[in-house]
């Protein structure tokens, strides 16, 4: 599978979990690709979000940059790093989602 296609569904995978949250926590779903911005809008219910700014902001890039062909090469290394930051932030996301559902048990 090319290193691109790799890059683009860790930013894929990141932004539907955090669009999760968003949304399990009753907000307003925004029409975005930027992971910045959506972690910026899931710090309106958990501060905490603030440890994965940069990873979001990492991933981002890749939406746009291998979709289009005036994108730099991607390098093996580059991909290693979206796959550690994609699994940072589902992670992250989901350890917010569970302790939200277990909440509501309670």
């Amino acid at each position: 599978m090319p290193l691109e296609i790799v890059c683009y569904l860790c930013q894929q995978s990141a932004e539907k979990i955090l669009k999760a949250y968003i949304l399990a926590k009753e907000g307003p779903l925004v029409k975005t690709h930027d992971l910045y911005a959506l972690i910026e809008q899931c710090r309106n219910y958990d501060q905490q979000f603030t440890q994965i700014l940069n990873k979001g902001n990492e991933l981002t890039d890749y939406e746009a940059l291998t979709r289009y062909p005036a994108y730099d090469a991607i390098t093996e290394d580059d991909m290693h790093q979206a796959l550690a930051d994609a699994k940072d932030i589902l992670e992250f996301t989901q350890t917010k989602l569970q302790s939200r559902c277990l909440g509501q048990l309670e």
